[in-house]
């Protein structure tokens, strides 16, 4: 293996893990499926056929190829079998029948093609075809570009984990560089700078698709919120999830100089605080209790030091950020200034504590899809619904109190005016879908080699308390186990990188061992 091609793909994937809604012209769904809109992939493709080249041409050797195989046969099984039935069963081919015809974007020509070359087949017929081919792609290709690229990753960095650890420290630093520099940017259009406005009206089309699909998502600009290179502001709380315990590791080890990484961190903090998202703040909250709470208990003087600055970086973070809100975002100045104590209890109460109500902005609409799959799953606790096929179900779930929710209203109309394979219901909360897709074992197919890498990287990290790039590959992973909570474990694609390259230092070997990164 050339291992300057394998780095450079590996660091490319985690660089691009930053564009999660890329252009549609940049796009390619019938290679991609549901992760066409995730930069990353590309990369993540590239590596996937060069990893098969060297298998076929220079006979690369797989590391625990049997115990893969047997998950894959017992998965791909699993969610097939459940698809089938959920296809078998499904009670919505008349609505999707009847619904417009351009929620299939190709079935208009695909219907002249056919009458062209004189093959009479009904469009019911062919519809019911394409969906039974469409979600059987789609699964196999899903698993590819997760469990397979996780595998791809294991093996590239088998013998060589620490190098892995390196390439991502790395790469997370260029990525956190470009998200500060476009924030510079946004927080001029934040404090009403006309050129602000403009220079984010002018770059933007290129980084997302605007008003994908036809509906008001993603806004060309999201206001009173950062919400920087990402799509909404939550996704810069869970991508900042993933970075944030490498470049407090790159802090802690010195691995960069420590006053701009000190910096570099007070900054990237600061821009958490400014998306104003619950999920944002409560995922950083929660990683920086894990890693002050192991600085504890590791009783190293220069490791209890180092915490105690992040600390500190935090507080001055918060404190610019909630003065930036109150006296730089609103169009007018506030009559009367508040105090730190008022600002910071108003800053609280939104975006903290407000987490657990279900009334709280965007938490309704989100506890009423989340209770909505969680239903669905209770009805089809052993096989569920099918992959893909729970969207036409969460209507027919919805009580009619949730349906007066403006987000919800919304919903339920887009998915009536185009289609039901054409728009749907977000998937929020990576459980709760599975539970309803693919029931109680799907549920465990996911999480039991999520429960095996933690308990590796926790056991090591507690008979290496020196050597802290155990307790960060821990920390991040579980940060973004806890964000699939409300949200989907796809929205970054780190996860699966994470996966492959955890269970590399779990089960592999380096040369280096005794090195530090």
């Amino acid at each position: 293996m050339n291992t300057k091609v394998r780095d450079s793909l590996f660091a490319c994937m985690v660089v691009t893990i930053l564009f999660t809604n890329i252009p549609k012209f940049m796009q390619i769904n019938f290679l991609f499926g549901s992760f066409s809109r995730r930069l990353t992939v590309v990369f993540v493709c590239i590596g996937l056929l060069y990893t098969v080249y060297l298998a076929i041409k220079k006979k690369m050797e797989f590391h625990h190829f049997q115990t893969f195989k047997r998950f894959s046969i017992v998965y791909l099984l699993y969610i097939l079998v459940s698809l089938m039935y959920g296809l078998y069963q499904y009670p919505y081919y008349d609505a999707v029948i009847n619904g417009p015809v351009q929620q299939i974007e190709k079935l208009p020509a695909l219907m002249d093609w056919l009458q062209a070359h004189n093959i009479q087949l009904s469009q019911s017929f062919v519809v019911g075809a394409w969906m039974i081919v469409r979600f059987i792609k789609n699964t196999i290709l899903e698993y590819v570009f997760t469990f397979g690229a996780a595998y791809m990753v294991f093996n590239w960095y088998f013998k060589e984990w620490r190098k892995g650890v390196s390439l991502v420290v790395q790469s997370v630093l260029v990525s956190v560089l470009l998200i500060l520099g476009y924030n510079c940017i946004e927080l001029a259009y934040l404090g009403h700078m006309p050129w602000g406005e403009k220079v984010l009206s002018a770059i933007n089309p290129y980084i997302h698709e605007i008003k994908n699909g036809g509906t008001w998502y993603p806004p060309l600009l999201w206001k009173n919120q950062m919400r920087s290179l990402f799509a909404e502001p939550s996704y810069y709380g869970i991508y900042a999830t993933f970075a944030l315990p490498f470049l407090w590791y790159a802090f802690i080890k010195k691995l960069k100089n420590p006053y701009i990484m000190g910096l570099i961190i007070c900054l990237f903090t600061f821009g958490i605080f400014l998306t104003k998202a619950r999920t944002a703040t409560v995922l950083f909250l929660s990683e920086l209790v894990l890693l002050t709470a192991y600085m504890l208990y590791t009783r190293h003087k220069e490791y209890i030091y180092k915490g105690g600055a992040i600390l500190l970086l935090t507080v001055v973070g918060f404190i610019g950020s909630v003065g930036f809100i109150n006296y730089v975002m609103p169009a007018k100045a506030p009559a009367k200034q508040a105090s730190i104590e008022s600002m910071t209890k108003s800053y609280v109460d939104n975006n903290v504590t407000s987490v657990a109500s279900a009334s709280g902005r965007s938490n309704r609409s989100r506890f009423a899809i989340m209770k909505a799959s969680f239903n669905i799953g209770k009805d089809h606790p052993v096989l569920g619904v099918g992959k893909g096929l729970k969207n036409a179900y969460v209507t027919d779930y919805l009580t009619d109190e949730d349906k007066k929710i403006n987000e919800i209203r919304n919903w339920v109309i887009e998915q009536r005016d185009m289609g039901i394979l054409k728009s749907g219901y977000p998937a929020l909360g990576e459980y709760v879908t599975r539970f309803a897709e693919q029931g109680i074992i799907g549920v465990l197919l996911f999480v039991v080699p999520a429960g095996m890498l933690l308990w590796g990287l926790f056991k090591r990290a507690k008979a290496n308390k020196n050597d802290l790039i155990y307790i960060t590959l821990c920390i991040s992973t579980t940060g973004l186990l806890i964000s699939a909570v409300g949200d989907n474990i796809d929205i970054t694609y780190a996860y699966w990188l994470l996966l492959g390259l955890g269970f590399a230092i779990c089960k592999g070997s380096d040369e280096h061992e005794q090195q530090n990164v």
